[in-house]
């Protein structure tokens, strides 16, 4: 068994400029997509089509010096779609940009400006720049962003797209706190369009949830989940901490949080949230952990088992070696953990890719070798995840759901131009 190097120019620093990452998967045919940032500071695309064995230059996103950026499959919410979208802040050009990329055909959708004139912090930690974007349930894209800790205008937004990313158009950022992490996730509520915010925020040190209304265009009551006198939490400046899902079973948003990094009273938190008012904490996946740092989770949205990944040592910032454990049961509870990677080194985060759903795929996380500045996976230690298996067919003399078809028995031909009844 053997880690395999994806990437080995990989920008220095890449820790705390890229929030939502890891091998995102076209299907279970072993065709997969990586982002990253080059240590020329562009945001590039490999890829491998042997399932993660090799992998080559697929395309540039953007050729500027990126300061943060996200790229998650649009699917994630549940609606159908090949796209990965992608939103990043282009320090060069003062901006935050869009384009998406089809894993139908690889190809880019052109670069669309979703904000202009900003002011972009050349400071390089989680307190001068963040971005997230998100696919609700209906039809909206959403991008929440800050671009530079200090106070003034042109430095955070919350932007809307109802038109697949074509145009953008600001709305409220009462939600938005200019100093903190932010992940955005579908909602869980009756309009389609409203989105879920997952935001730590520096000044209070704390994890907490709020609600966007869409038809409003207003914040609900934010809800803290985590805080530092309670659970430990202290806002990291180089570390990514948090990450989080949607589950497309029951729409909740599945996150988990390491508290601190390198301590030995750190713990990795996991929660179940359907909106601000109903938050389930979960299972710890680990607890009074030492030599510990950086963690993800992942769903099979076929069955809901959830994995999270994360790091630990060993000796934090020199011997690291990646592990997973398992939940089956909503996170209520882990199995014993499965290492990943077979070399330990200086590994600082570690990223999923979020999910697999009907069109399969696999869990195979990617980790990032500061040491060596190049991201790592192990596909020996991976799990393949099949397509989902075809509905059965209906039982004789039901339709068709999708052609209105009878069969007389199971086996026969269908019946075109039959009489359907419908009760």
């Amino acid at each position: 068994m053997v880690d395999i190097t994806i990437e080995t120019d990989v920008k220095d620093g890449q820790q705390f400029q890229g929030l939502r990452l890891g091998i995102i998967w076209k299907d279970d045919g072993g065709t997969g997509f990586v982002f990253y940032l080059h240590t020329t500071g562009s945001l590039e695309i490999r890829k491998t089509t042997d399932g993660g064995d090799t992998w080559a230059d697929l395309a540039t996103v953007s050729a500027s010096n990126i300061k943060d950026y996200s790229a998650r499959a649009e699917d994630e919410s549940g609606i159908t779609s090949t796209r990965i979208l992608i939103a990043y802040i282009d320090e060069t050009n003062a901006k935050v940009a869009f384009r998406a990329l089809d894993m139908a055909d690889d190809t880019l959708s052109v670069e669309v400006d979703v904000a202009t004139g900003l002011d972009v912090a050349p400071g390089n930690d989680w307190r001068d720049h963040c971005i997230d974007v998100v696919r609700t349930r209906g039809l909206n894209l959403y991008i929440p962003f800050t671009t530079d800790r200090d106070a003034g205008a042109n430095r955070d937004g919350f932007y809307r797209s109802v038109d697949g990313g074509a145009t953008w158009a600001a709305r409220s950022t009462a939600g938005i706190n200019r100093i903190s992490k932010v992940w955005i996730f579908p909602g869980n509520e009756a309009d389609l369009e409203d989105v879920l915010l997952v935001d730590l925020q520096f000044a209070a040190q704390d994890l907490g949830t709020t609600l966007y209304d869409n038809s409003a265009d207003t914040w609900g009551v934010r809800a803290i989940l985590a805080d530092n006198a309670t659970d430990g939490v202290v806002f990291e400046l180089l570390f990514i901490q948090g990450h989080g899902v949607h589950r497309q079973s029951d729409d909740h948003a599945l996150f988990s949080l390491v508290t601190d990094v390198d301590i030995a009273t750190s713990d990795l938190l996991t929660f179940d949230i359907t909106n601000p008012t109903t938050v389930t904490q979960k299972a710890n996946v680990l607890t009074n952990q030492a030599e510990f740092g950086a963690a993800c989770l992942w769903i099979n949205q076929q069955n809901d088992n959830v994995r999270c990944s994360y790091l630990r040592g060993g000796t934090w910032s020199s011997k690291v070696d990646a592990y997973y454990k398992l939940s089956t049961d909503g996170m209520d509870s882990w199995e014993i953990e499965t290492q990943l990677s077979v070399t330990d080194d200086d590994h600082k985060c570690i990223y999923s890719g979020g999910f697999v759903d009907a069109a399969g795929g696999r869990f195979m996380p990617m980790w990032l070798n500061e040491d060596l500045d190049d991201l790592i996976t192990n596909k020996d230690n991976s799990i393949e995840i099949p397509a989902a298996p075809p509905p059965p067919p209906p039982p004789p003399g039901e339709p068709f759901p999708e052609y209105g078809q009878l069969r007389t028995a199971i086996g026969d031909p269908p019946v075109y131009g039959a009489t359907i009844l419908r009760s």
